[in-house]
């Protein structure tokens, strides 16, 4: 790359752009060239199980593992139903259904169903839980009540 003539230096350049553009574009169109150049995606954690074998082609510790997965708020394997390191070195993971937050669509569902259940054990619709209550005191009355619990004649 190094030339006393910038033309020269411009052209491997240019070669090298264009090569990438080549590589790239056969990578789309070729699985195996894919797999060759940006390799594939490694199972580490398969039903709460980690993969030695894996971890050791790898060249990856348990304890890195388990960093990993503290870096990611993951307190314990059995919450991974997969766990897989891609070829950026980034680790994606999918949790175990119990280990899932919970999401506006499970939080509405749990909801009808507690309205459900209320309306079947009172035969009555459940009260919004929005909406203000109404208090309907009276302040005389009130402060009369308070004055007769406290001193009562």
């Amino acid at each position: 790359m190094t030339s006393k003539c910038v033309w020269q230096s411009f052209l491997v350049g240019l070669v090298l752009v264009i090569t990438l553009l080549f590589l790239e574009s056969f990578q789309l169109k070729s699985n195996r060239l894919e797999k060759v150049i940006t390799g594939k995606v490694k199972i580490v954690i398969k039903n709460g199980c980690i993969n030695e074998k894996e971890l050791v082609k790898l060249h990856l510790t348990t304890n890195q593992l388990h960093m990993f997965l503290r870096q990611n708020n993951i307190a314990s394997i059995d919450e991974i139903e997969l766990a897989t390191l891609e070829s950026s070195g980034r680790l994606d993971y999918v949790l175990t259904e119990k280990a899932r937050p919970v999401s506006k669509q499970d939080n509405e569902e749990l909801h009808a169903a507690i309205e459900h259940l209320f309306e079947q054990l009172h035969g009555t619709r459940m009260p919004d839980t929005n909406e203000e209550p109404v208090v309907a005191i009276e302040k005389e009355n009130l402060f009369t009540e308070v004055k007769q619990n406290q001193f009562p004649h």
